[in-house]
């Protein structure tokens, strides 16, 4: 089993909370609590997941998940949105 984020193999625990992530102690206190797919989708697609090609979803769902950002930080991130 590997950290998600930095890929150590040393002191990693399943985070359901994050994510359903495997984390090392390290990034478990850097990365926030993740919200589900569906919510996800809502927030940064303004739609639900049925309305997004799965591999698009997935791509940016998974990136989200291993960033150690927030929601509204990650789509501030990723949008020109102010």
């Amino acid at each position: 089993m590997y950290c998600k984020i930095c890929g150590t193999e040393n002191d990693v625990t399943l985070y359901l909370q994050k994510g359903v992530q495997h984390l090392c102690t390290m990034c478990a206190q850097d990365t926030p609590k993740k919200v589900t797919k569906e919510n996800f989708c809502k927030a940064f697609f303004n739609t639900t997941p049925d309305n997004v090609k799965r591999s698009i979803l997935n791509e940016f769902y998974d990136d989200y998940r291993t960033s150690s950002c927030n929601l509204k930080e990650y789509i501030d991130a990723c949008t020109m949105r102010e």
